[in-house]
């Protein structure tokens, strides 16, 4: 989905165009959609590039590893009437989570340098008010975050 070329920064759409070519470089399906997302942001536009950019890394490489039918999902809109901001992550993956706590732990081999990408995106989402949920299923993994728009 190209719509992400209408995004109304430039910074933004360029992160998110060099991660469609990413994945369509390692044969992995990607789909991004935004609909108006940064009309309205809530927060310094560096810091979602810093976030989006954490997500859908983490997204891909999970993806890469699945053995056929690998996806990303990515969705932002504006909702219920530009009252919400919305964004959606969504990946399949086979290689098992490891969770502490309520802290997803990394499965990477270096994993000393890496495992802090979720855990700094929820302190970002909650810095500026959000609402940030994880859902772990089988052999999808999804996150979605809410800001209410004033």
């Amino acid at each position: 989905d190209r719509e992400l070329l209408s995004c109304d920064s430039k910074m933004i759409a360029g992160m998110l165009f060099g991660k469609i070519k990413q994945a369509e470089a390692a044969n992995r399906h990607i789909e991004l959609s935004l609909h108006g997302l940064f009309k309205k942001t809530v927060t310094p536009e560096t810091e979602w590039i810093e976030a989006i950019g954490i997500l859908l890394d983490n997204a891909i490489e999970a993806a890469e590893k699945t053995e056929k039918d690998k996806y990303v999902i990515c969705n932002m809109y504006m909702g219920n009437e530009n009252h919400f901001l919305v964004m959606e992550f969504r990946n399949n993956y086979i290689v098992p989570l490891i969770k502490e706590k309520e802290r997803y732990i990394s499965t990477k081999r270096d994993s000393g340098s890496h495992g802090i990408g979720l855990h700094t995106v929820k302190k970002l989402v909650e810095r500026y008010g959000g609402i940030m949920r994880i859902v772990a299923g089988e052999q999808e993994f999804s996150v979605e975050i809410i800001f209410t728009i004033k």
